[in-house]
């Protein structure tokens, strides 16, 4: 099946252009869509293209039944794996935060290693001093 792409553009109070072609908003809100819908076998991606382009210009898709209902459904599908993937990122984020230390961390490994060091040179020297 051809889907169609909806290029919508110069919407005003009355009228809107749909891929270049323009008509009155009301003329698109109750027949263009709607013979779009019909023609469209059930096509859920049909639907939501048309649907997608209409939220681009801020024009609501409501009161088209059952394809306004799938639309809403697979926007709030989309806004919870969004949220998902935002607290596993975030999730994420503060386990790697935890695994790197921190600048004062690292200066105080630095100093206890080279107090050891100078602890084991001072040692060695003092032990080979006998020889």
């Amino acid at each position: 099946m051809l889907i169609p792409k909806f290029i919508l553009t110069d919407v005003t109070d009355t009228s809107i252009k749909v891929n270049g072609q323009k008509m009155t908003l009301d003329y698109f809100k109750q027949v263009f869509v709607t013979m779009c819908l019909n023609a469209s076998w059930n096509s859920f991606e049909v639907s939501r293209r048309l649907f997608d382009a209409m939220m681009n210009v801020n024009i609501i898709p409501r009161g088209y039944g059952k394809f306004s209902r799938d639309y809403a459904d697979y926007r709030s599908e989309q806004e919870e794996q969004r949220a998902a993937l935002q607290r596993f990122a975030d999730e994420q984020a503060e386990r790697m935060a935890a695994i790197h230390a921190t600048p004062e961390e690292i200066a105080e490994d630095v100093a206890k290693r080279k107090a050891r060091q100078a602890e084991v040179v001072a040692r060695f020297r003092k032990a080979s001093a006998g020889f």
